[in-house]
């Protein structure tokens, strides 16, 4: 078991966004979570990346007890989560290629071949093109599957998909989505993947965000 919630609430300003989560993922799962406006789900996943403050209940992470570690373990089990942010988390002072090896050379996954394997992954994405440009200059969608490359190359346990389909045409996230899986069956990581898509039959666990909990479908 990579990951397990049980009686996660999310708290800010008094306000209680998210009640009573209970979540199991196993090393291979695919969660799939059917969002709506404004309904919280990035708060939840940024919950379960480790940022834990306002957040109550249990957390477990590749057997850490997250809520009990301090901040310098939490991020240390960080390197092994990857975050795709719908949107923002890219370095504005830095280009894309470099967005992207940055946090490999922090966490010490950087190697000589790592600029041809970026380009490898890049090009399964088609942003190759993108990877010399500025972040200012890509758009939202641009830069949702840039923080997917890099994600992917971190080489995760656990990678986090935050609103997937953002701008994208239904057939071009399912197209992404079967990238995402092909990736899965090669490095071995288990995935919670929220989504605007109607039909998300293709999880081995689908929930909807309802009345402050998930729902399972």
């Amino acid at each position: 078991m990579i990951l397990k919630v049980k009686n996660l609430s999310i708290k800010y300003q008094n306000n209680v966004i998210f009640n009573d989560i209970n979540l199991s993922v196993s090393d291979s799962d695919l969660v799939v979570i059917k969002t709506g406006v404004s309904d919280g789900s990035t708060s939840l996943l940024k919950a379960l990346y480790g940022n834990t403050q306002y957040v109550s209940g249990s957390l477990h992470f590749n057997n850490n007890d997250v809520m009990s570690l301090s901040r310098k373990d939490i991020n240390r089990i960080k390197s092994q989560i990857g975050f795709v942010y719908e949107q923002a988390g890219l370095i504005s002072i830095y280009n894309i290629l470099d967005n992207i090896i940055l946090p490999l050379h922090y966490h010490a996954l950087e190697n000589k071949d790592n600029v041809e394997v970026v380009h490898q992954v890049a090009e399964d994405f088609n942003v190759q093109h993108l990877l010399m440009r500025e972040p200012s200059e890509l758009s939202d969608v641009e830069i949702r599957l840039i923080n997917l490359v890099r994600a992917i190359l971190m080489k995760p346990k656990l990678l986090l998909v935050d609103e997937l389909g953002g701008g994208m045409s239904e057939s071009f996230e399912k197209n992404i989505i079967n990238k995402i899986l092909a990736y899965q069956s090669q490095i071995g990581f288990a995935i919670v993947l929220t989504t605007t898509l109607e039909q998300i039959g293709f999880g081995t666990q689908q929930y909807q965000i309802k009345d402050r909990s998930l729902v399972r479908l």
